[in-house]
């Protein structure tokens, strides 16, 4: 993310190569308390896209090769340079905080499990995020439908809080709608 690219299309950034060449066939991944593959690691960044541009990521902290817990601490810098769930672009910089574990397998140099957690909804009500849109952020159904709308390329400044919190109600009858049941 750190490589000047810029903008909401998850597409243009080398994410699922990057990520393919370093996870072993059997990757499994943990993305604050959910556990899935490298597509749920994906999603993360899909939310975050939706509205910020992701200028730098940086560690903070890393445990030393003796050490191979695989541990590191960071943070990932946001740009908020797009409309975010109605929320309009306040171009302020600010950053979220994370926690990353890894594992490797027996192959060389191939991660097998990822657990990484970031503080998103604690993040966003410190830069001054409007209440309702943290309020969505944490509806786990309302993100399901956000991260369908923009894999089916919904451009951001078209999903609003109102949209997404109704969808969470009637999930069934958008999920139909939208051909993802």
């Amino acid at each position: 993310f750190s490589m000047g690219i810029t903008g909401h299309d998850i597409t243009k950034y080398p994410f699922r190569k990057s990520l393919s060449a370093l996870t072993a066939e059997e990757f499994t991944c943990q993305v604050n308390g959910h556990v899935g593959d490298s597509v749920l690691l994906e999603d993360l960044f899909i939310v975050l896209l939706t509205g910020f541009d992701i200028p730098k990521v940086s560690i903070r902290c890393a445990s030393t090769p003796n050490d191979k817990s695989g541990l590191f601490e960071g943070d990932i810098f946001v740009h908020h340079t797009r409309p975010f769930i109605g929320w309009k672009p306040t171009n302020t910089e600010f950053c979220l905080p994370y926690t990353l574990r890894m594992e490797g397998d027996e192959t060389p140099d191939r991660l097998s499990h990822l657990c990484l957690k970031v503080p998103l909804k604690s993040a966003l009500l410190a830069s001054d995020c409007p209440e309702n849109v943290a309020k969505c952020v944490e509806t786990a159904e309302a993100m399901k439908m956000m991260i369908a709308l923009r894999r089916i390329r919904v451009k951001p400044e078209t999903i609003s809080y109102g949209a997404l919190m109704s969808a969470s109600k009637k999930q069934d009858t958008w999920s139909s709608a939208l051909g993802i049941l």
